[in-house]
């Protein structure tokens, strides 16, 4: 748990980070009956640099869920001992080639 927390810490701390929210369904008053028995910490989040304004994408926003080991081996099992399948290539979106395309003083106002 104190690794979890200290994660959660970690993105609190980052300066370049925007908290949008974080919802804890690890309080001890979280009614897990709800979720099964699952529980977890969501963050969601903005990161706001040069770069990502330069890419338009500093005013979105990610969502991270920080589970303990436990449910993350029930949530995400152990590989099997086949190779995994190649990853399908991503293509930009239009927006994004149209914002890419345009001059990029790293200003939020030219992603509009």
């Amino acid at each position: 748990m104190g690794q979890l927390f200290g994660c959660l810490r970690a993105v609190c701390d980052d300066d370049e980070v925007r908290l949008a929210r974080v919802y804890n369904r690890l309080r001890a008053d979280y009614d897990a009956s709800a979720t099964a028995g699952y529980r977890d910490v969501l963050v969601n989040l903005r990161v706001e640099t040069a770069e990502t304004a330069g890419l338009c994408v500093a005013g979105h926003v990610c969502e991270v869920q920080l589970i303990l080991l436990p449910f993350a081996e029930i949530k995400v099992p152990p590989p099997a001992s086949a190779p995994p399948p190649e990853p399908a290539r991503a293509r930009p979106s239009p927006a994004y080639s149209a914002c890419r395309a345009r001059p990029q003083p790293h200003d939020r106002d030219t992603c509009s």
